[in-house]
């Protein structure tokens, strides 16, 4: 397939789907049972501990039903745990465990090398402009609500780390 190189959707896109095949390969060859997915969320949680399955369900924009399924999973791990929320009883608050928080903390270095290997041979000039042009999208549609988020502060933290 032919695509010009003012398709900017499609690059994004495809360094998205490429970046997270690369990063749930090198989880599973260091013997984690994770995925990119598990990651991003153990790390909101890492940082805004206690939120609504509805507020991690509107920030990676998936249906509740999905976002309970992960859950599941994870606290079949023993990386996060649900506690009913005392005020709206209906409503179940998402904390990391000590395991999870052990975990996060042992793969925070893995991420963060990771990441260096993604830009090792790109100037800083060029990083910092392509920052910024992506950092401009994910603001304008946001602010389109294309991105259904109820936490962009949780959203613009994580990528500021």
């Amino acid at each position: 397939m032919k695509c010009s190189k003012n398709n900017l959707g499609y690059f994004i896109g495809n360094s998205a789907r490429l970046i997270k095949y690369s990063m749930n390969n090198q989880l599973r060859e260091m013997g984690y049972d994770l995925t990119m997915e598990h990651l991003i969320f153990m790390k909101i949680l890492n940082k805004s501990d206690g939120l609504t399955q509805q507020e991690i369900a509107d920030f990676f924009s998936k249906d509740k039903g999905s976002i309970t399924r992960m859950i599941s999973n994870m606290e079949d791990r023993n990386l996060l745990m649900r506690i009913p929320d005392k005020i709206d009883k209906r409503c179940n608050l998402i904390y990391l465990t000590p395991h999870g928080r052990k975990m996060l903390k042992e793969l925070f270095k893995v991420i963060q090398e990771f990441n260096d290997q993604l830009v090792e041979n790109i100037p800083g000039d060029e990083l910092i402009q392509c920052l910024s042009v992506l950092e401009k999208i994910i603001i304008k549609l946001s602010n389109k609500n294309v991105v259904h988020t109820t936490n962009n502060k949780v959203e613009m933290e994580l990528c500021h780390e």
